[in-house]
């Protein structure tokens, strides 16, 4: 198990903490997913955080489709956050068959962005 606890700044923590915070009010307000997992790896100077979900899922190409305005503020945020954090951010979704959020944030060799 990778150790991740000191590889970031504390305001680094804090914006992949409001990451998971809007990713799993997403999944409490539309998803009714009966499982969610998460799973965070750290690998070849990077940590990828995946948050998934069983859920109701949504049409990617509709929903990216909408202007910002119309599909709501919390994948731009999540998006805005992990670029803030030098890091990628991939979204997968199919209808009635879940989401799931992926996060890759580099880190260099001493621990540290």
């Amino acid at each position: 198990m990778a150790k991740i606890d000191n590889l970031f700044s504390q305001e680094d923590q804090i914006l992949i903490f409001r990451i998971f915070q809007e990713a799993l009010t997403n999944i409490v307000k539309h998803a009714q997913a009966a499982h969610l997992s998460v799973i965070i790896r750290k690998q070849e100077g990077k940590v990828s955080f995946v948050v998934e979900d069983d859920g109701n899922g949504f049409d990617m190409k509709q929903v990216l489709a909408c202007d910002v305005t119309e599909r709501g503020l919390g994948l731009a945020a999540m998006e805005e956050r992990a670029r803030m954090l030098g890091g990628s951010f991939e979204i997968w979704s199919q209808e009635k068959a879940g989401t799931r959020i992926t996060i890759t944030v580099p880190v260099d060799d001493g621990g540290s962005r």
